[in-house]
Parts: structure tokens; C-alpha cells; sequence
């Protein structure tokens, strides 16, 4: 329910597995989660809504961070971004 207590009513994308991937390119969390509910808006009728979420720890350096998508592909290659 909404904060007025008005219903609401959530659906996956029809077809998902139809759909183009959207390319994670943006340096962070919140413009990845825009330029997702855009991309996929494309291919719905109604509102879409999309979440980037994500994981920043202080105590680490600010990691885990945003990171392009072929960098978090493998073990390797997250520790190579992270410096670990």
C-alpha cells in the first residue's frame, strides 16, 4: 500500500528473458537505476520501476562499489578492481 493507503499492484516485465540487457556503464548506483527503469520502460505499458542497489562499507575503502560488469564477472577480476 501506498503512504495514503491506496493500493498497489506490482508485475514482472512481461517477456523479460525477450528483453536486451541493460548495460551497467554508469558510475553510480542511482544513475544505474534510472537509466534501468528507462531501458526497460521501452518495453511496458505502465510505470517501471528499477533498483541498482548496491554496497559501500567505509571500513573497506568505500568497497564494494559500483563496478563495470565485465570487471565483476569473475573472482579475479573483482579483486583486481578492488585492489585485494
Amino acid at each position: 500500500m501506498l503512504a495514503g493507503g491506496s493500493p498497489i499492484e506490482l508485475a514482472l516485465l512481461p517477456n523479460f528473458s525477450e528483453v536486451p540487457a541493460f548495460e551497467e556503464t554508469a558510475p553510480t548506483f542511482a544513475e544505474n537505476s534510472a537509466g534501468k527503469a528507462l531501458h526497460y520502460s521501452r518495453f511496458a505499458a505502465g510505470t517501471v520501476l528499477a533498483d541498482d542497489s548496491g554496497l559501500v562499507v567505509p571500513a573497506l575503502g568505500g568497497a564494494p562499489r559500483v563496478m563495470p560488469v565485465p570487471e565483476r564477472a569473475t573472482v579475479a577480476g573483482c579483486r583486481s578492481y578492488y585492489g585485494k
